[in-house]
């Protein structure tokens, strides 16, 4: 659980600016292997449902939430390597 923390912190850290941004480069590479056993947009998708949930059930304001989905959605080519 300690490495996906880890994992969940940086990308937080990414998708709203701060100092641990990734390239698209990092981002292929870190989800090459889930691409090739079946990564797709659909998990994509499911993905920016549950973390808008998430952030609407943490009171997070809605224009930030906007916001934050537009930049993960700026991901979706790098993550899904295409």
């Amino acid at each position: 659980m300690t490495v996906q923390r880890r994992k969940m912190r940086s990308f937080l850290s990414t998708v709203a600016g701060g100092p641990q941004e990734r390239s698209g480069i990092e981002l292929r590479a870190g989800h090459y292997r889930a691409v090739q056993r079946g990564l797709t947009h659909e998990h994509f998708d499911a993905f920016v449902a549950h973390f808008r949930e998430a952030l609407e059930d943490s009171d997070v304001q809605a224009s930030f939430i906007d916001d934050l989905l537009y930049r993960v959605e700026q991901m979706r080519s790098d993550v899904l390597g295409l």
